[in-house]
């Protein structure tokens, strides 16, 4: 009997020490709850700043790659002033023959500039025909690409290696 008098006594509305236990009781669960929702939130600011995380490292590898593209055309441009340049003032100097060929180098297709000394020995040469054969062509098509795709010449092109010949855009 006394220990229900007790318990009724501890969680009574009608008794202070019953309202007191279920205001404890109260706080302990939103106590709880404050845990749990803190708990939530901490994941979701990890998972957050996780893909925060990885877009940041997008956005850098984008700009990496901008800015390596951006180098790329700089020194393309650089080497087509040059060119320009070169052939102003060295086409008409009085150079020996070997240099004079080499001031008119340019690249449009070539890798190392060979585009400006081929169409140079063309002009040189007396050709019948505006055939040609490239062998080691490459994926740019090599020093002939410029002739079969800005001159109308035709011919044949034997790519290096088999890497090259799966690149190559004709």
């Amino acid at each position: 009997m006394l220990r229900r008098l007790h318990e009724w006594f501890s969680t009574s509305s009608w008794t202070v020490r019953g309202r007191v236990n279920a205001l404890h009781a109260k706080v302990d669960r939103l106590a709880d709850a404050v845990e749990r929702l803190q708990a939530a939130q901490a994941r979701d600011d990890k998972r957050d700043l996780s893909g925060k995380l990885d877009r940041l490292a997008e956005e850098v590898a984008e700009i990496h790659g901008a800015q390596k593209q951006d180098e790329k055309w700089k020194s393309l441009f650089r080497r087509q002033m040059n060119s320009v340049i070169r052939y102003f003032y060295l086409v008409d100097s009085d150079v020996a023959a070997p240099h004079a060929l080499a001031g008119r180098r340019f690249r449009l297709r070539s890798q190392n500039e060979e585009d400006g000394i081929v169409l140079a020995l063309l002009k040189a040469g007396a050709l019948r025909t505006r055939r040609f054969v490239e062998i080691g062509s490459g994926g740019t098509d090599g020093n002939s690409g410029v002739l079969a795709a800005d001159f109308g010449w035709s011919g044949l092109m034997v790519p290096a290696s088999a890497k090259a010949a799966s690149e190559s855009p004709s």
